[in-house]
């Protein structure tokens, strides 16, 4: 099993005018001067991450004599090199730490290390790769933090959403110390029309993972009020999906507080095959049906986009709750924020890859390691495989 990522992340800011033709060598010189420059001043950006980097080397860089075209693609997997480094040798302690057990081959190893790098990055998965480049990228810097958001659809945002988009962002820069934000590095506003598990309505987004991405379906992006009355679905759907990385928190304060019970069996059972064993004591004090429907969490997402957009519709101990927990003062902070967006079109795009190669470095399980609940006594083996023969040891001298 792979785990204990740990790397150095570094953006290489992109070379946005190497295509651009200089009439003078001279100048195609000293323009190529100031963007090395400014890409070796980019590097250093510490995260407990999969290290991921913008380079152009990813690229595939189709050029006409005046070098005016470059075309980018997804990197793969292949293109990914892993290396192994031994204790003693340069990198051991930055490496990533592949635990596994001593009779699984290096080849399983490096196919499960692989399988964890898909898992952790979006443009390795092939229901991305499969739709082609996005259409553009919105790259918005937070107090040094780096969001980019990449659009599938053919019609671009519009200067109101991405005002939309900054503001919540913003806001929640400022709460809980920006926890939930530094968890976000991509939006992924996708093109596509999916179907809630949970509420078997068109689903708006799904929430932050290892690949720390807030995916937004096309539902996210139409010009409609959210479910929270004051909030358009993209205020809400962003605001929701980012509390999630704070709900638990609070939950079980939250759950205590407004009369969440657990049940002993589930209550609800999804189109996904998930379940909810939740159950809220007094459901007209959510703020809204989904809030009261599901689980603690469903219910803090939804009464946070009614305490950042419209707090007089929300119940007063819940507003208060939030404001206790999150929320106060969150205007008195503005001039904390230093926020800039930049726009990118067809060539301009840059899509992240993960820096080759990748180091990692061997640790084998030993069988204490191993939880509880896997380890199989000979006893029980020989119960279920007649044919086992248990070890016979000799003590006798």
């Amino acid at each position: 099993m792979v785990n204990n990522f740990e790397f150095m992340y570094s953006r290489m800011s992109p070379d946005r005018t190497s295509h651009m033709h200089s009439p003078r060598p001279i100048l195609k010189f000293i323009s190529i001067l100031i963007v090395f420059i400014f890409n070796f001043e980019s590097v250093g950006h510490c995260l407990r991450v999969p290290m991921v980097i913008n380079e152009d080397r990813f690229r595939k860089a189709e050029s006409d004599v005046a070098g005016k075209t470059i075309k980018i693609k997804y990197q793969s997997i292949n293109d990914v090199v892993l290396q192994e480094v031994k204790e003693g040798e340069a990198g051991f302690e930055l490496a990533m730490q592949v635990r596994y057990h001593a009779y699984d081959s290096m080849g399983k190893v490096e196919n499960d290390l692989r399988e964890q790098l898909i898992r952790n990055n979006w443009w390795l998965k092939a229901m991305w790769t499969q739709k082609g480049l996005p259409k553009e990228q919105i790259s918005i810097t937070i107090n040094g933090h780096i969001i980019d958001a990449y659009n599938w659809n053919n019609e671009r945002l519009s200067e109101e959403q991405i005002s939309q988009i900054r503001d919540v962002l913003s806001k929640f820069a400022i709460i809980a110390g920006g926890i939930a934000l530094k968890r976000v590095r991509y939006i992924l506003i996708d093109n596509l029309r999916e179907i809630n598990p949970k509420s078997r309505e068109e689903i708006n987004g799904r929430g932050t993972g290892h690949d720390q991405v807030i995916w937004l379906y096309l539902r996210a992006i139409r010009p409609i009020s959210h479910r929270v009355e004051g909030a358009t679905n993209l205020e809400g759907t962003l605001i929701h999906e980012l509390s999630h990385s704070l709900t638990y928190i609070i939950e079980i304060d939250w759950a205590k507080k407004f009369g969440w019970r657990r049940l002993g069996s589930p209550n609800k059972i999804f189109l996904d095959g998930s379940y909810s064993m939740w159950q809220l004591e007094i459901p007209a004090r959510a703020v809204t049906t989904y809030a009261g429907e599901f689980d603690p969490g469903e219910d803090i997402c939804e009464s946070m986009v009614a305490a950042l957009k419209n707090p007089e519709i929300l119940d007063r101990e819940r507003l208060d709750f939030l404001r206790g927990s999150f929320l106060q003062p969150l205007d008195e902070r503005d001039n904390e924020i230093h926020i800039s967006v930049e726009r990118f079109y067809k060539n301009n795009i840059v899509l992240p890859a993960v820096a080759s190669p990748v180091r990692f470095k061997r640790h084998i399980l030993e069988l204490e390691e191993i939880p509880v609940e896997y380890q199989v006594d000979e006893e029980s083996l020989a119960s279920w495989f007649p044919s086992f023969q248990p070890r016979v040891i000799d003590n006798a001298i």
